[in-house]
């Protein structure tokens, strides 16, 4: 039985070895060294191009309990009846709010009014561009990151503002300039809640004094419309003094006579001189505070309203955990990390093209027969 030696040396010739392999990158070394500066050379060029890229961030947390108590409505003086309608505000909801008006369009239309970006836009986009794209273009560079239910359930859940634009000094601008108006709006909201609710309640509260006032005065003409009679009635009895005066009784005897003669109807026993100097000063009172029981409980909380002051410099509705920060360096990826992959993909092209390259001659080569 004899081996076919042509046979085996063909299925060898197919297989390289790791000596052999090694020895075909030797000599094609040139060749990936060449790839491998030029994909470095093509990747720094685009990174020459391609707009930089700066990002400015800032991190808040809740306000504390201290710096929100010029929200709430004064609790002294006030029962639940005045706090009807009153919502409570809470950490949680001023929070709440902060977050709301920091991604509000109002108050980025704001920023984006005040700092002229239509024009900025123009300038770096081109003259062409609208209002709205250019305002489209601006919403985009904003990045929030807001906690999660369950990072909401912590102690301190934490936002993150991230503003990218192609200049680190104009993003950090822009992140300060949003942050300031987004509490600003805050605490103005805030505010116009608390003076929407002092005016309700003050208004309630005038009501019930005016409703307590218009009752005393009727109650006081009502007396002088019966005391008129009851003086008139005494005019024609011919009594001028109380009836029991004449009798010479004791005085703590006429009194209860007198007042047991007024409670039946008969107050004309008093005589028209007490009833005419009783109308007398009834109808000369000018004012009947003091003759309204709960007018003082009353007054009492319109002047806690009229105190309510509205302090924003010394409220706050976030802690500012890290401020704006001001980039120095661009985002992304570097000239000399982008150089050390287009190196790294050079040498991968060149060490594939070396092998290919090499694999087609060995194809090429005729076979030697035995």
């Amino acid at each position: 039985m004899t081996v076919n030696p042509v046979s085996y040396n063909e299925s060898a010739g197919q297989e390289i070895s790791l000596i052999e392999m090694m020895t075909v990158l030797r000599e094609g070394s040139k060749i990936i060294a060449l790839m491998a500066i030029v994909m470095a050379l093509i990747f720094l060029s685009y990174f020459s191009i391609m707009p930089s890229s700066f990002e400015s961030e800032a991190v808040f947390l809740p306000p504390n309990e201290a710096d929100i108590r010029h929200f709430k409505m004064p609790t002294s003086l006030l029962n639940e009846d005045d706090m009807v309608g009153v919502k409570e505000v809470t950490v949680d909801t001023v929070y709440s709010m902060f977050q709301r008006q920091l991604e509000s369009q109002h108050v980025r239309r704001q920023v984006f009014t005040e700092l002229k970006l239509h024009e900025r836009f123009q300038s770096e986009v081109g003259p062409d561009i609208s209002i709205e794209k250019a305002y489209a273009f601006f919403s985009d560079s904003f990045s929030f990151n807001f906690p999660s239910k369950e990072e909401s359930a912590m102690a301190s859940p934490k936002v993150l503002l991230a503003v990218t634009a192609s200049d680190g000094a104009f993003a950090h601008k822009v992140s300060e300039r949003l942050l300031q108006l987004a509490i600003k709006e805050t605490i103005s909201m805030f505010f116009s809640n608390i003076q929407v609710n002092v005016a309700r309640q003050k208004a309630r509260i005038e009501a019930d004094i005016k409703s307590l006032r218009d009752g005393a005065r009727r109650n006081r003409l009502d007396k002088i419309s019966r005391l008129k009679e009851y003086a008139g009635i005494a005019h024609v009895l011919g009594m001028k003094e109380p009836l029991l005066y004449k009798g010479g009784e004791q005085d703590e005897v006429r009194q209860s006579i007198t007042d047991s003669a007024a409670d039946m109807g008969e107050m004309y026993n008093r005589g028209y001189a007490a009833l005419e100097a009783t109308l007398s000063v009834l109808a000369s009172r000018e004012n009947d505070d003091p003759f309204i029981d709960t007018l003082f409980e009353l007054q009492s909380k319109l002047i806690v309203l009229d105190a309510i002051t509205y302090e924003n410099e010394l409220s706050a509705v976030v802690t500012v955990d890290v401020p704006a920060s001001l980039p120095i360096e661009p985002t992304g990826l570097s000239g000399m990390l982008m150089a050390i992959i287009g190196l790294l993909v050079g040498c991968f092209v060149g060490v594939f093209y070396v092998l290919i390259k090499h694999a087609a001659q060995d194809v090429q080569r005729p076979s030697s027969s035995v």
